[in-house]
C-alpha cells in the first residue's frame, strides 16, 4: 500500500510539472493579442496589440507597431488606452509620432515626440525583427 501512495505522489508531481511547463509556453506571446490595424498614410499602417487587460477593473495596455507590411516594422511604444494615446502625422518624407497622456485636467499633453525618416525606415528591411533602435538622428524631445 505504501508503494502505491509513493507512486501516486510521484505521478501527481510529474503531472503538475508537465502541466506548469505547458501552461508557461502556451502563454508566451511576444506582441500580445491583436486588436486592430489602422491605415494612416503613404501605405503605412499601425498594428495595435493588447499586452495587458484589466478586464472590468480598468483599461487595456496596448503596443503600437508602425509598418508598411513589406519592408519594416517598428515598435512605437506602450500606452494605457484610457489615459494615453499615440498621435501620428505624416509629412512628405517623414512621420512625426507623439506619445500623449491625460493630465490632471483631463486634457492630453505630449510626453514624447519622435520624427522618423521614411526612406531610412523602408531601407531597414527588418519586417521579421521585433524592435528597431537608433535608426536616425531626427529624434526630437
Amino acid at each position: 500500500m505504501h508503494k502505491k501512495k509513493k507512486m501516486l505522489n510521484r505521478l501527481k508531481k510529474h503531472f503538475l510539472s508537465i502541466f506548469f511547463i505547458c501552461f508557461m509556453f502556451s502563454c508566451k506571446n511576444e506582441k500580445g493579442d491583436y486588436k486592430r490595424t489602422v491605415s494612416i498614410c503613404n501605405d503605412l499602417h499601425i498594428e495595435v496589440f493588447r499586452t495587458f487587460s484589466s478586464g472590468a477593473f480598468g483599461s487595456d495596455l496596448v503596443d503600437d507597431y508602425l509598418t508598411d507590411s513589406v519592408n519594416f516594422r517598428l515598435r512605437i511604444g506602450s500606452y494605457d488606452e484610457y489615459y494615453g494615446s499615440i498621435y501620428y502625422q505624416c509629412e512628405m518624407d517623414s512621420i512625426t509620432i507623439e506619445k500623449r497622456e491625460k493630465s490632471d485636467t483631463i486634457s492630453m499633453h505630449t510626453i514624447e515626440k519622435k520624427i522618423y525618416d521614411l526612406k531610412k525606415l523602408k531601407a531597414l528591411q527588418n519586417i521579421s525583427k521585433k524592435e528597431i533602435e537608433n535608426i536616425n538622428d531626427k529624434y526630437l524631445f
